[in-house]
């Protein structure tokens, strides 16, 4: 019969009281994952799926420590369950919910450099969206207070061939790893396949985001995708709206199978949307409203468009100005017929409890045919 020591009893109430494991099973844990040939400095494709090496590794511990350690306590087997989980599957991102797998989470790739591991868990791409989730992890574990943010830089090959692509990256804290997904949108042209090339030559970490210190080191690394889902496809027929002096249309409408792009023109005399950058007043921005199928989009703001003085036949429209929005959805519902798209007038005005109104400017609501198969 195995008898537990002192240092056992220990650590097994430690285990009981809380959802963290301590400090050195973490250690043991990691120093056996040290010693497995998929670890180190280099950018490594893994065969073997991660639960297996933590299996293994937490097995190692057990009969270290004595295989009675963890009676009576969940608190390791929570722990390694939290960080499996699919980071597409608990976005809350109506795409990327349907591409995260249910159960453990695979590793695609991973990179380490100063006791940090940077790891590439999921990958969608649809031919105008690419995202991929990761996950920042080190042996000591994270204080929940504290954020890593990798600093993720596009390689210039990639943004010279495909200009207009626009990054968004969201992170959080699960269990004792920071994760995050990051999004590119190709506003422009994107390829059927691309070979991935992103440079990390910096980790961000900070409890307080105007006080973000740098740690340097590579965790770049290169990941190959390839377009999956239904071909990319441009809507025609698109209405325009017009009311007195202002013109509003759905200047493109680009599907896919996990995304929509959407590209709005507004034309408009200076006195309609007034620009708080020359004239003083109350400050007024355009939102939008987009259903489809009974369901209501969220959009992404891409801001790859433009704004400034009209022009008509290379001539300056005195008193007009235009402004073209480019957005992102998720893909439209199956068995949609139409989109409805409202725009909403957003004004800020001082002394408003509120802080700003809102009013739906009915003249311009487009409804958008959306061909069978959609």
């Amino acid at each position: 019969m195995m008898h537990r020591t002192e240092w056992e009893k220990e650590l097994a109430d430690k285990l009981r009281r809380s959802s963290v494991v301590p400090a050195d099973v973490h250690e043991g844990i990691e120093s056996l994952l040290a010693g497995l040939p998929h670890r180190g400095r280099s950018e490594k494709r893994r065969s073997r799926r991660p639960w297996a090496i933590v299996a293994t590794a937490a097995a190692a511990v057990l009969v270290a420590g004595g295989a009675s350690l963890f009676a009576g306590s969940d608190s390791f087997a929570e722990t390694v369950k939290l960080k499996l989980q699919s980071i597409f599957a608990a976005s809350g991102n109506p795409a990327l919910m349907q591409e995260g797998q249910a159960g453990e989470m695979g590793v695609l790739l991973e990179k380490s450099d100063k006791s940090y591991t940077l790891r590439v868990h999921e990958a969608m791409f649809d031919g105008q969206r690419l995202s991929f989730s990761y996950s920042v992890m080190r042996p000591e574990g994270f204080p929940k207070e504290l954020w890593v943010r990798p600093v993720f830089e596009l390689d210039p090959s990639i943004k010279k061939e495909y200009p207009g692509i626009v990054m968004t990256d969201s992170g959080e804290t699960q269990g004792d790893a920071k994760t995050g997904i990051v999004n590119y949108y190709f506003s422009g042209k994107a390829p059927d396949e691309l070979l991935l090339k992103i440079r990390v030559p910096a980790l961000a970490v900070f409890d307080d985001p105007g006080d973000q210190k740098l740690l340097p080191g590579d965790w770049s690394f290169q990941l190959p995708v390839a377009k999956q889902g239904e071909p990319v496809r441009e809507l025609t027929g698109l209405p325009k709206a017009d009311d007195e002096d202002v013109h509003f249309e759905a200047e493109r409408v680009r599907t896919a199978s996990r995304s929509t792009l959407w590209t709005f023109l507004w034309e408009y005399p200076s006195s309609w949307l007034p620009n708080p950058m020359l004239e003083e007043g109350p400050r007024s921005s355009i939102h939008y409203e987009i259903e489809a199928g009974g369901t209501r989009l969220t959009y992404v703001p891409l801001n790859t468009g433009g704004s400034g003085r009209l022009k008509k036949q290379g001539k300056v429209v005195e008193g007009f100005r235009y402004r073209t929005d480019t957005l992102v959805t998720e893909q439209l519902p199956k068995g949609a017929t139409e989109a409805t798209v409202t725009p909403i007038l957003r004004t800020w005005i001082k002394g408003d409890p509120a802080g700003y109104t809102e009013k739906p400017l009915e003249p311009f609501v487009l409804r958008i045919p959306v061909p069978a198969g959609k």
